[in-house]
């Protein structure tokens, strides 16, 4: 029983009336929703203080996400953030959307006759009602909702087309299971595409309908695929053609590869997967003259990473060598940049005064603690920065050693996260740097650091062996020197060992198969599998284990032991910094009981 949906009352203010009725028009279009909460603002107080209103505001601000809203929804708030007591927040609040609401925007959905609004209330009905009530859906809503989206496309009611693309992948999602739909749905979008064919630098809208073919094959027939794709091999041939006289529309050939590629790639066409790709390679060729070495070696490497994307090995390990020698040419155009801060001395003493209290144990096992950053609270901060200063971390970032040869590429936040979170994290343990030494120094003057507090406990130590000893002393002695060359190199292989030991002493396995299929025999667990076992999380917690990873083993972060014992760094990188954190990794193994 639908009845009470039709129920709401339909007096509305007259303001109200006139800012809808104003876009209320079927023909009316290129308009944005933005423009009619703006209008809504500008309501009288008396306007503003209504239900109608508030359903009104609430239903013009819900925002359309690509994939799901933080709430599991197409609309999800216009935007979110954290308050300053650390509490999140958004607008509209998933609370505002009431069961009341949802009967509003039904009712409306009912009575407007402009397919953009239609849709827009059709949708939130169909988005929150099963989400803020038990009720069923009304009989016509579906039909209602996907003949206003059909109206919308086919029309290009919204301001851009790049809106109405995204309304078009919301279309076929819903309509594609429906046989009554999908014709048309199909033969709406292949229209939109034909109509944008020979626009060739908006690859965003002749490239929607080829991507609903790679991604939705079983929905469309061999000759629809057919025809899509003579249409993009065209156009291909047709940007390859003009590189000479613009040099820019490499930019959009390479968007059209990737396509094209995808596609093969999905319908198992590896040679047609290589054709294209040589294709892009052979356009870098053309326009590198217009670039830096350095957009030239990343360009290489792009092209690279796509060869190997399609599993095109062989063409990926030729273009090795070529990386290589451009990345050493671009590392020359680098240069340094540095930055200052202040850590206000009051602030470094307040840190003394807690560290520094009780006996022995209890200032080492604060000094441990202290120093490990809390991963959710990391993320939790990252995640805000992100809000605050969107296009620093929208940005991938490439990671070269010394000598300018690419390591780790880390994505932009939405599309790598963990990588963004480990480069944050090592971010904040360099403005430890500071506080860490005074901390060190300060326990050195008051003789909790020495040489023989330390060796008694590491003579305690059960996951350390006596024929390690005389090097650890060797290394403490050094690093209370400032001899940190010497300690980095002795502590390492040490702290690996001791993190092997403990492996042991739980009753995990420290050896596995040898990848070769022939051989018999084993091998000893490399450092970062052995830091990624649930020994390590269970023994400290999994801060602490993350710390280890992000410090010892993890290419996108310091990565100590492995630029160490492999020689990738110069040895004038082991200094105070890296030894201290070495010092207090050393430290943390050593409360282990």
């Amino acid at each position: 029983d639908h009845r009470d949906l039709h129920s709401f009352p339909t007096r509305r203010s007259s303001d109200l009336t006139d800012i809808i009725g104003e876009y209320d028009v079927k023909d009316r279009k290129g308009f944005d929703f933005y423009e009619i909460c703006e209008l809504l603002n500008k309501s009288s107080d008396a306007v503003k203080q209504s239900k109608e209103f508030r359903f009104e505001s609430i239903c013009f601000n819900l925002t359309p996400s690509v994939d799901k809203s933080e709430w599991g929804t197409y609309f999800g708030p216009k935007f979110h953030g954290r308050t300053d007591d650390g509490k999140t927040f958004s607008y509209p609040s998933l609370s505002d959307v009431t069961e009341e609401a949802v009967s509003y925007w039904y009712k409306r959905s009912c009575e407007v006759v402009n397919p953009y609004l239609k849709a827009r209330y059709s949708g939130l009905v169909w988005d929150f009602m099963k989400k803020v009530s038990a009720k069923s859906y009304p009989s016509d809503l579906y039909n209602n909702y996907i003949d206003s989206l059909l109206a919308v496309v086919s029309g290009e009611y919204p301001s851009h087309p790049v809106i109405t693309v995204n309304i078009s992948n919301r279309l076929f999602d819903l309509g594609c299971k429906n046989n009554k739909y999908l014709g048309k749905i199909k033969d709406v979008l292949s229209a939109f595409d034909i109509k944008y064919d020979m626009d060739d630098k908006l690859p965003r809208l002749w490239g929607m309908y080829l991507l609903l073919i790679i991604n939705n094959k079983k929905f469309f027939t061999q000759d629809e695929a057919k025809n899509v794709i003579e249409r993009h091999e065209k156009r291909l041939e047709r940007l390859y053609n003009g590189l000479n006289k613009d040099k820019s529309l490499f930019w959009t050939l390479k968007e059209q590869v990737t396509l094209l590629a995808e596609y093969y790639a999905k319908y198992n066409q590896q040679n047609e997967c290589k054709r294209v790709l040589n294709c892009l390679e052979s356009a870098l060729s053309i326009v590198d003259s217009t670039m830096s070495n350095m957009q030239k070696a990343g360009n290489l490497e792009m092209v690279a990473r796509l060869y190997s994307k399609f599993n095109l090995h062989s063409e990926y390990k030729r273009l090795l060598g070529q990386i290589e020698k451009s990345s050493k040419v671009a590392a020359k155009e680098m240069q340094t940049s540095k930055f200052e801060f202040t850590y206000p001395i009051e602030a470094l003493m307040q840190l003394k005064d807690f560290i520094v209290q009780g006996d022995t144990i209890e200032q080492i096992q604060r000094f441990c603690l202290y120093f490990v950053l809390d991963k959710k609270e990391q993320e939790n901060n990252l995640k805000e920065m992100a809000v605050r200063f969107p296009l620093q971390y929208l940005i991938p970032t490439q990671l070269e050693d010394e000598k300018g040869r690419p390591l780790s590429q880390v994505g932009g936040i939405e599309d790598d996260f963990e990588g963004q979170l480990v480069m944050y994290i090592c971010q904040n343990i360099n403005l430890q740097s500071l506080p860490l030494n005074f901390i060190i120094k300060a326990l050195v003057e008051n003789q909790v650091f020495s040489i023989a507090n330390i060796m008694k406990m590491v003579e305690d130590s059960p996951i350390i062996v006596d024929d390690r000893y005389f090097v650890i002393e060797e290394a403490l002695t050094s690093f209370f020197k400032e001899n940190y060359l010497v300690f980095c190199h002795l502590i390492v292989p040490q702290i690996e060992s001791f993190f092997r030991e403990l492996l042991d002493k739980s009753g995990k396995p420290v050896i596995k198969p040898q990848n070769n299929s022939k051989s018999q025999g084993y091998t000893l667990r490399i450092l970062d599998d052995i830091l990624r076992d649930e020994v390590i999380s269970s023994t400290f917690n999994e801060n602490i284990a993350y710390y280890f990873r992000i410090v010892l083993t993890d290419q996108r972060g310091w990565n100590v032991r492995n630029a160490l014992c492999h020689g990738l760094q110069s040895p004038y990188n082991y200094n105070q910094t890296v030894a201290n954190r070495l010092f207090h990794i050393f430290m943390l193994l050593l409360l282990i009981k």
